[in-house]
């Protein structure tokens, strides 16, 4: 038998079979823990690997039907094949490839005017037999290759809220945002996309989810729907939800993940015909171990239901994961964040068998439901502070996951400490944005030390459901605010440099002008609280310390027009007659601004 020594000495690329075999009979473990026979305990933390492309491989026949039914809108076939790349494998980050260009759709907004969306992944799920899967975007619902993620086709044009398909990937639910303000959700199947049921008027969804059977579609949002396709009828089964899951084997029942801070179960008419009532309330046991453990109650966000394990878990913004066997309460522990999204199971024996919670930094962790052992990770990189990060998970067939999340979309593979990230969904990190009628301009920064800002443009010529933008330059400001259009088809950059306000004028298909620094104190800026001089379409604004500046465009300037009550700001106006900014305030005191 091989000494542990000279296991050591052997590193796992050059050990044959009959060597790990020695070594797992030395009692060294090979597939767990730290190992002297060259395995690390997790392997997904491993040094970062060379992004390199992922090969196209055949085209794949697409799933899309000669005829469609009436009134069904026609899929839009892309013609470029963009794929995914491999990425680190230990990490997903927020911010994506700076280099690379945001991709998006022109499309009119409530006003008439076209304007430039970005492809953002709001929710995913495979469809078919798991070689495609779809994406729910503001751009339309759009059909992708699973092993190299490439966006293929349009089946839905915008909005699209989210989406959802049945187990057995035969059926499509997506919800869309109707003209008149209203949810409905359209049931297809597929790849016929034919109508199997519609319902008109639904809670906005916050989560999305069929049950076990495709039988049943499940909404989380203000109130709680249980919509069953085949009697076309919609139930409300609970209420306040932010994630729901259909109980398998129990039709009328759905896990409850509310913001009443608790997980429970509910029931359609288990004992009262045509009402709901909770069947399960853990209200009593997470009190019980807030009060001995310290803590405050906070709003649930994630829940699922394992039928092998019989176990219920979830979590939310008290960052503990809950699992509960029955109505007894098992081991309770912290993710690191707040838990925002899962998806169950992988394993087959009950002892194996693994769910995967999203946590609001950008990372995902794989939980083994019965003693609650924690790994692989996929940790991810959150450039935006403490703002908190949506994140949907999707479980493919041969045990991996689809990620989205910030917008971005990934496919990861922990068996095989893989990651495939697409950069069709915001592959520049989205920072600051304006629109004027005729054109976009985007300012994306390079990471959280945001040393390197990017100016991306894109002109709306006609309405479009997929084209990419287009880089005039660089800015070398420390931090960029807010973006101003202004008259002329001129923008204006509002940030900072040297902790001052700094302005950087773009016009469109030119470099960026010189940054134009202006003496006060480092500003930060109000979203939309703005003032435009009509005459010239000068703009004048506050900060969130009540700083007004000024900023024109012929001749391209910016100064510090004065300092505002911090209590009582009031507002800014250009008055013709005096010729000047006028601010006033709640009092109607009148102060003039030159």
């Amino acid at each position: 038998m091989l000494p542990a020594a000279t296991c050591v000495a052997y590193r796992p690329s050059r050990m044959n079979h009959a060597a790990r075999l020695l070594c797992a009979l030395a009692g060294l473990a090979l597939l767990a823990g730290p190992s002297a026979c060259g395995r690390k305990e997790r392997p997904w933390t491993e040094r970062p690997l060379k992004q390199r492309p992922v090969p196209l491989g055949p085209t794949l026949r697409l799933p899309i039907p000669e005829t469609l039914p009436e009134g069904a809108p026609a899929p839009l076939l892309l013609p470029e094949r963009r794929v995914g790349a491999r990425g680190d494998t230990s990490t997903l980050p927020v911010d994506g490839d700076f280099e690379r260009p945001l991709r998006g759709a022109i499309l009119p907004g409530e006003d008439g005017a076209l304007r430039f969306v970005p492809h953002a992944a709001r929710s995913v799920a495979p469809v078919g037999d798991g070689t495609w899967f779809v994406v729910a975007s503001p751009t339309g619902l759009w059909l992708h290759e699973t092993r190299t993620l490439a966006m293929r086709v349009r089946l839905v044009p915008s909005p699209v809220l989210d989406v959802a398909a049945s187990p057995d990937g035969a059926t499509i639910a997506y919800a869309i945002d109707t003209s008149d303000k209203k949810v409905r959700v359209e049931v297809v199947s597929f790849p016929s996309l034919a109508p199997v049921a519609s319902f008109p008027e639904v809670a906005y969804p916050r989560r999305m989810r069929f049950s076990a059977d495709g039988a049943r579609v499940v909404i989380a949002g203000a109130y709680v729907n249980l919509l069953d396709i085949t009697s076309r009828e919609s139930r409300v089964v609970g209420s306040d939800s932010n994630d729901v899951f259909p109980m398998p084997g129990r039709p009328d029942q759905v896990a409850v993940a509310s913001n009443r801070d608790t997980i429970d179960i509910y029931g359609y008419g288990v004992s009262k015909p045509s009402s709901y009532e909770s069947v399960f309330d853990s209200t009593s046991a997470m009190n019980v171990y807030r009060a001995t453990h310290g803590g405050m109650a906070r709003d649930q966000r994630a829940v699922t239901f394992d039928p092998v394990t019989g176990i219920l878990a979830g979590g939310g913004d008290d960052n503990r994961l809950w699992r509960f066997s029955g109505e007894r309460l098992l081991d309770v522990f912290e993710l690191g964040g707040n838990i925002i999204d899962a998806a169950c199971c992988t394993g087959k024996a009950p002892s194996e068998r693994t769910a995967y919670f999203a946590v609001d930094n950008f990372s995902v962790a794989a939980v083994r439901l019965q003693d609650g052992k924690v790994g692989p990770w996929l940790s991810g990189i959150n450039t935006h502070g403490t703002d908190w990060i949506a994140v949907r998970l999707s479980l493919l067939s041969d045990d991996e996951l689809l990620v989205a999340g910030a917008g971005r979309l990934a496919r990861w593979e922990p068996a095989h400490r893989a990651l495939v990230v697409s950069h069709d969904y915001m592959a520049m990190h989205f920072q600051v944005s304006a629109s004027s009628r005729q054109d976009t301009l985007f300012v994306g920064c390079d990471g959280p030390t945001r040393e390197r800002c990017a100016v991306e443009h894109v002109a709306h010529g006609a309405p479009a459901a997929d084209v990419a933008t287009a880089r005039v330059g660089e800015v070398a400001l420390e931090k960029i605010e807010q973006v101003l259009a202004l008259e002329g088809g001129f923008f204006a950059l509002i940030g900072v440099k040297n902790n001052h306000l700094a302005v950087v004028f773009v016009k469109p298909g030119t470099r960026p002008d010189p940054p134009i620094e202006v003496p006060g104190s480092a500003p930060t800026l109000k979203k939309e609280l703005y003032a435009v001089r009509a005459r010239d379409g000068a703009v004048a604004f506050y900060d969130i310390d009540a700083q007004i500046f000024e900023v024109t465009r012929n001749p391209q300037d910016a100064r510090l027009l004065g300092q505002a009550p911090r209590d009582n700001p009031g507002r800014v106006v250009w008055d013709e007659e005096a010729g000047c900014w006028v601010r006033t305030d709640d009092a109607g005191r009148r102060v003039e601004l030159r």
